[in-house]
């Protein structure tokens, strides 16, 4: 209670303060009859603990015992004050389930002024004063309240548990990773955090190769560790992508079957007739489709990948025999006539026919390729237009695009750029344009260097190179493009088509502040692995944060367009 009496608790009018002082009496006495040796495990065994913020406004006064005429002001002012003080620390799904308007500026001012103060100058004015902003302050405020401590003492589970009380609470959680960007900003967290609250829930991580034999749980054991042995001892050679399609191969499309055609089978010296039921297995795939009227419509088709999966077992066979040679004890016992031929493993008919697709489909679609560029150089075009007639019009003011009437949004304090159409339709122009700059910048992109959309997406600064012709002195722009299926680094000539993309590009990612394009890291999907920051080229901020573009927002961007 002497706390109370102190700035900054002690509130600048005296009724305020008289009403604190009054609510925090009647709460802390209320819960001397409550179980528990501090007023933490008191309110944790209380009935408003266990419900939620919404319930305490409006049981408050019956759980208390205090019948006044403004009971629930005084009470709801006197736990204000209790939580400022630290004294009691409702829960994350409490704080989710009830508002206040002034416990965030009291938070950032009595529980971590340091905290708070160098969070604001490493943010910026603009970032700390926008929506996104308060939101993400609104967060560590509530994270402060529940754990206690300031700023750095907030950790990655903290975060987690956040995110995770969050999604139970509300449908959708855009907006509010933005909080974590920021503790990352301070550097108190580890240096092996995750890089971003955002993608958590799609970036597992590499896993062990007992892990990935195990997902599939193989009936036998002997043969469950032969296969961990055996992809361990090429996993030097191979790619994480590799290694995880041959554990695919190995153990789902290999050893499973054969234990579903012979149950009990712990050897790899298959008989005959196990060898020829598991290719005629192998050789086809049952595809189900939903139909319209909710029936599955099973078909029957070929496996595209029949070969790969032949060579796959084959190698397996070959190599424990070419081993057994020079560790027999090691890799003897398992040696056994390979169930697959040459002929088997043979892949020219099919490579020819997925190059013969491949071909048509190409063939089909170039006509069609200066339509696309058309389009979405059109729907740019026309996305900017919109966005400089908004910007023209008042706030809350009527402004007219293409033949139709839209109205202004009265703030641009919460998400600028948005308006409402004639039938009350809220549009958000901002994000029209920002998708459409990226299907433009893509279609380009693609259009004069043939990359594969992973090499795009991995093109940084650091790729725009200069290189002087020894003949004429000349110096000529190249785009270095990192390997991605192939291991083969590539040079592509910049043409001036392409620089006039490359610089567009340039221009729009570069921070306004600094002049720099932003240091960003990013996720490989395939090898399931965080490349280092890099000034990647395909960027954008969503969120509040700046992010890589991804493959989801190529496609959605592509097919809007």
């Amino acid at each position: 209670m002497a706390q109370l009496n102190r700035p900054p608790l002690r509130a600048a009018s005296e009724s305020t303060h008289f009403y604190r002082r009054r609510g925090a009496t009647l709460i802390l006495r209320w819960l001397l009859d409550q179980p528990g040796s501090t007023w933490q495990q008191r309110w944790n065994a209380s009935p408003a603990a266990n419900a939620t913020g919404a319930q305490w406004n409006k049981l408050n006064a019956s759980w208390v015992g205090y019948d006044a005429a403004n009971a629930n002001g005084i009470l709801n002012t006197g736990l204000f004050a209790l939580v400022c003080a630290d004294v009691l620390r409702p829960s994350l799904h409490w704080q989710l389930t009830r508002t206040s308007t002034n416990l965030r500026a009291i938070i950032c001012q009595y529980r971590d002024p340091e905290g708070f103060a160098r969070l604001q100058e490493l943010v910026g004015p603009e970032s700390w004063s926008s929506h996104l902003g308060i939101l993400a302050k609104n967060v560590l405020v509530k994270l402060v309240i529940a754990k206690g401590g300031g700023l750095a003492d907030i950790d990655v589970g903290d975060a987690i548990e956040y995110m995770e009380a969050h999604r139970a609470q509300r449908a959708t959680s855009g907006g509010q990773s933005l909080f974590y960007s920021w503790l990352k900003d301070l550097g108190h967290l580890p240096p092996d955090a995750p890089v971003s609250l955002r993608f958590l829930h799609r970036t597992s991580g590499q896993v062990s190769v007992e892990q990935l034999v195990d997902r599939y749980r193989p009936q036998s054991k002997p043969i469950r560790d032969l296969l961990v042995e055996y992809l361990k001892e090429r996993q030097p050679t191979m790619d994480y992508t590799s290694l995880e399609d041959a554990s695919r191969t190995l153990v789902r499309n290999f050893w499973l079957q054969i234990e579903r055609i012979q149950p009990g089978i712990d050897t790899l010296r298959l008989p005959p007739e196990v060898v020829s039921a598991w290719k005629q297995v192998s050789r086809t795939k049952v595809t189900r489709r939903r139909l319209p009227d909710g029936t599955v419509h099973e078909a029957v088709t070929e496996r595209a990948n029949y070969g790969n999966l032949m060579i796959g077992v084959r190698a397996l066979y070959l190599d424990l025999a070419h081993w057994a040679v020079e560790e027999p004890e090691r890799w003897g016992p398992w040696v056994a006539p390979c169930p697959v031929s040459a002929a088997d493993a043979s892949t020219s008919k099919h490579e020819k026919r997925r190059k013969a697709k491949m071909d048509q489909r190409t063939r089909e679609r170039l006509p069609a390729l200066s339509t696309v560029v058309r389009a979405a150089k059109a729907n740019w075009t026309e996305a900017r237009e919109g966005m400089d007639a908004l910007q023209a019009a008042p706030l809350g003011g009527q402004f007219t695009f293409r033949g139709r009437t839209y109205t202004r949004q009265k703030k641009d304090s919460s998400t600028p750029f948005r308006a409402y159409d004639e039938s009350g339709r809220r549009i958000h122009l901002g994000l029209l344009e920002e998708r459409a700059f990226w299907a433009w910048a893509t279609i380009e992109f693609l259009q004069h260097t043939g990359v594969r959309i992973e090499e795009m997406l991995e093109a940084s600064h650091h790729a725009l190179i200069q290189y002087k012709l020894p003949t004429s002195g000349d110096i000529v722009p190249l785009l270095q493009v990192a390997p991605s299926k192939t291991d083969e680094e590539r040079l592509l000539l910049v043409s001036p088509e392409l620089a006039d993309v490359l610089s567009t590009i340039i221009a729009r990612v570069r921070d306004p502040r600094t002049g720099a394009i932003p240091m960003l890291p990013n996720y490989d999907v395939a090898e399931k692995i965080w490349n280092p920051p890099m000034p990647l080229l395909f960027q954008w901020t969503y969120g509040g944060q700046r992010t890589p573009v991804s493959r989801q927002m190529i496609a959605t961007v592509s097919t809007r367009s």
